[in-house]
This record gives structure tokens, sequence and C-alpha cells, in this order.
């Protein structure tokens, strides 16, 4: 484990952010080792702070074979596992764009055979940080059109200098849709320019939009 199972960046993520790992020699620290009924090892103990004054019940005494500590480190990586995959559907399951929810069309604008249609949960643009949808449609219906990769800039001209809103965009689980954040420094006419390269062919368009 200490070779295999600690040094995995998703474990140690995992149990940094939630616990205080401390490794013991138990060679070195019999005292420890008593204390908390430690016969065999590897022993992993999680304990909360209300025991930290606490004696431990006695534990008994059992030999732990080859077999046991293989389950147990299959049990630790499961569970660590298991915690990560629930952290990433959490972290998809409304951030990424593919449910709208209560979302309306903020401003649409054509390029050859598709629409590029900006979506947001608001009645439109706010300066300051703001999370929207992008959807690239079939011009004239609702339907969806995977344009694969996307690069978006929006910028603010200024004398001397240009104001980046530091557009990002990116894929959801649903093709054709794109979730993308912005800060936008100020309001006003914004540049915005879309550059698509896919299944739908290469594109790209130029155009002004309103920040409130």
């Amino acid at each position: 484990m200490k070779h295999d199972v600690w040094p995995d960046d998703a474990v140690e993520s995992t149990v940094s952010q939630s616990y205080v790992p401390l490794p013991i020699e138990v060679d070195r620290d019999r005292t420890v080792a008593g204390q908390y009924g430690v016969h065999g090892i590897p022993t992993i103990l999680v304990l909360d702070a209300g025991l930290q004054h606490e004696s431990l019940p006695k534990v008994e005494r059992r030999t732990i074979t080859r077999r046991g500590v293989l389950i147990g480190a299959a049990a630790v990586a499961l569970a660590v596992l298991s915690s990560l995959a629930v952290w990433r559907i959490a972290s998809l399951g409304g951030d990424d764009g593919s449910d709208r929810g209560q979302t309306g069309v903020v401003q649409t604008v054509r390029s050859g055979d598709l629409e590029i249609v900006l979506l947001s949960p608001t009645s439109g643009l706010q300066q300051g940080r703001n999370s929207f949808t992008i959807e690239f449609r079939r011009a004239g219906t609702e339907t969806l059109v995977d344009v694969g990769t996307v690069r978006a800039s929006a910028n603010m001209p200024m004398p001397g200098m240009v104001m980046s809103s530091g557009l990002q965009v990116e894929p959801t689980r649903v093709p054709g849709r794109y979730a993308a954040t912005a800060e936008f420094g100020m309001a006003g006419a914004w540049q915005m320019s879309m550059e698509w390269e896919g299944p739908a062919g290469r594109g790209s368009v130029n155009f002004e939009g309103g920040v409130q």
C-alpha cells in the first residue's frame, strides 16, 4: 500500500481533503501500537476529534493474512473511487450546460446554415462573472449541430489597450451545446469571436455582444 495505493494522486487528494493522515511505524512506537490495539500491519484507523482523549476498547488479536491485506487495500481503493465518482457526477450534474434549466435566448447570430444562440438564466449578460450556454443550431430550427471544437473570445476595445473577458467554452454531454464562462469588467458592447472545427466543418463568426 505504501508504494501502490497511497502515492496515487486520486487517493492522496481525497484523503488530504477530508482527513489528517498520520503514518506510524509500529516497530518504533510500540506504545501507540499497544494503546490502539494494533497487532498486525497494515492497520488503518479512522478517528474523529472526540476520540483523542478517549481510550479505545481492547481489540481482539487476529492473524492478518496476505489475502486479508489485499482485500483491505481493495476496499479502501473502492471507497476512494466511489467517492470520486460521486463527486464527478455531482460536478457534472448541473454545471456543464447539458440541462439548460430556466434559460432564455440572449442573442442569435447566423453563420451560413448555422445559428449561434447565446442563452442565459438571467435577462442577459451581466457585468461581472457570467455562466451561460452557447448552442449551434440548424438555421430556422432548434436542431442542435455538433460543430466539434469551439474557440471563442470576448474583448472590449479601449484607448491604448484591450480588456479581455477570459471567455472559456467547453463542450457538454449534449452535442452542439457548450458551457461558457466569462468575466465582463464593464457594461457595453463587447467584440465577440467564435471559431469551430469538427463534424459540421470549419467556420467562424464575429459579432457584438451586449453586456448590461
